[in-house]
């Protein structure tokens, strides 16, 4: 299907790379990444909602996780990390959102191991208005998988004015470096990724204009009026 099809669409250069080292065509391969419906961030919810839903204070820094609860996706490299800092940080709190994928168990038993029970909020899923509300209340999101094509999550959090902190390997993380809208750490680096936490708290400045940096690329570079353009060019292209 691959060999014969006109044109192949890859969301990142992350998965270009995989139809390249499947050993087809470069000149077939068009790099397009998600869309994001920017008109969709114009009205954020009121700040503070989802902390009073879940009894978290208003002086509490929230790390936010938002996914699938897999074991591809770093959470146990979070959780170490977090733990680290636990000392240096104790006005703070974890919040994992997402549906279990087969993970849950082991992540609680990770959590009950390192005595940060208290510490550790699992909201489960979340959809809709309740997802951004967490993302309007964190201070920091953390996008610690790598086995990633690309990722929406860090630019929904952008869009809601939340700093970034992504795997310097994801396919999303390419797009965040070129914005310079985001931090970086390395997989598995938990010293680096504990340093990268304080650094946005402690230079809340800095953050909030990488925010602003990564709104403009997003609307500049990722509304669905541009990718869909995008697709349209590549469609026209095809003989």
């Amino acid at each position: 299907i691959l060999n014969d099809a006109s044109k192949l669409i890859a969301v990142s250069k992350v998965e270009k790379k995989q139809y390249l080292d499947m050993g087809l065509l470069e000149n077939k391969i068009e790099v397009i990444p998600n869309g994001i419906d920017v008109f969709e961030y114009e009205k954020s919810p009121e700040r503070g909602t989802f902390r009073k839903k879940y009894g978290i204070q208003s002086d509490e820094k929230i790390i936010l996780f938002l996914g699938r609860l897999h074991k591809s996706k770093g959470l146990d490299f979070l959780i170490d990390s977090f733990s680290s800092i636990l000392n240096q940080c104790k006005n703070i709190k974890l919040v994992i959102v997402g549906p279990d994928d087969g993970y849950l168990e082991k992540l609680t038993q990770q959590i009950k191991k390192l005595k940060i029970e208290k510490k550790v909020l699992i909201a489960g899923p979340l959809y809709k208005i309740e997802k951004t509300e967490a993302f309007v209340d964190a201070d920091v999101l953390i996008y610690p998988g790598i086995i990633e094509i690309f990722g929406l999550v860090p630019f929904e959090a952008l869009m809601c004015g939340t700093p970034v902190i992504v795997m310097d390997n994801c396919g999303c993380g390419e797009i965040i470096k070129e914005a310079k809208c985001g931090y970086f750490v390395k997989f598995g680096d938990i010293a680096g990724l504990s340093t990268r936490i304080i650094e946005v708290f402690t230079d809340p400045n800095d953050a909030n204009e990488k925010v602003k940096c990564g709104q403009r690329y997003i609307k500049e570079n990722l509304s669905y009026d541009m990718v869909i353009n995008s697709f349209l060019r590549v469609y026209h292209s095809c003989h």
